[in-house]
């Protein structure tokens, strides 16, 4: 269901910022299973993991870009 909601958010990928595609379909899948709470917190997990991970690439691709 996660990889349904992480497909399904690609369809829209420059939707402004706030609730986008991905979670709402996590949260509509996940509902049944899961409290919000906890799939939102999930998500959010997920975005700022994903978001650090970039931050870590790119500031070694300008660490090496220096030498």
């Amino acid at each position: 269901m996660f990889s349904l909601a992480w497909l399904l958010g690609l369809v829209v990928p420059g939707a402004p910022g706030g609730v986008g595609v991905f979670e709402a379909t996590a949260l509509t899948l996940l509902e049944q299973k899961f409290s919000p709470g906890i799939v939102l917190s999930g998500v959010a997990f997920y975005r700022l993991i994903s978001v650090l991970a970039e931050t870590f690439a790119a500031g070694l691709a300008l660490l090496e870009q220096k030498k």
